[in-house]
């Protein structure tokens, strides 16, 4: 499996967006290569994990085309892991050339913020091209080349934050936060 780490930060990013404390105006001042962006993660150029307000940006920084995308399995409704108003973008006169649709996948409260942020300006045409699909805590789901394993995050209590274990041709754990490390783990972090 190839994985691309596109976002490695927080909420509000580093340097957060509105704070003017030492740290974060020490990382203006040492630049663009300091810069953090929200949590996601690229496997085989075709699976995100999480989708956060700079996808886009990530993907021109990275080289890769988010029409190339094949599925994305987002941890929880928060909008630096899910920023669904994009996905009204995928068709009509806004994007063309992909295979198929794009499956999302998600809990519950993220199945009910994609339908919130996609209602009023979702096009019929586009609507085909998208997916949303919802999954909970303690499946197996063999999707595409994937089987993803989901367990219970910790991670608040207003919904069902989940942690994704993603085996493809070779085997990757992705966003195992909590817990220890086992020998041989690669261990993301949301």
């Amino acid at each position: 499996m190839k994985i691309k780490y596109l976002g490695t930060a927080a909420a509000e990013g580093v340097p957060a967006m509105f704070c003017k404390c030492e740290s974060c105006k020490n990382i203006r001042r040492l630049g663009k290569g300091e810069f953090r962006t929200r949590t996601q993660i690229l496997i085989d150029g075709e699976l995100s994990v999480d989708f956060p307000p700079e996808a886009y940006s990530n993907s021109l920084k990275y080289g890769f085309n988010l029409a190339d995308l094949k599925y994305v399995f987002v941890t929880h409704s928060h909008m630096d892991h899910f920023y669904a108003h994009d996905f009204i973008l995928r068709g009509y006169r806004y994007g063309s050339g992909f295979d198929g649709r794009l499956e999302i996948y998600g809990n519950a409260e993220v199945c009910a913020v994609f339908s919130e942020c996609t209602r009023r300006e979702m096009k019929p045409s586009v609507a085909p091209n998208v997916a949303m699909n919802g999954i909970g805590a303690y499946k197996s789901y063999n999707i595409g080349g994937y089987r993803v394993l989901t367990l219970p995050a910790n991670h608040g209590h207003t919904e069902e934050a989940l942690l994704f274990y993603i085996e493809g041709r070779r085997w990757l754990p992705a966003y195992a936060r909590y817990g220890p490390a086992r020998r041989g783990d690669i261990r993301l972090f949301a």
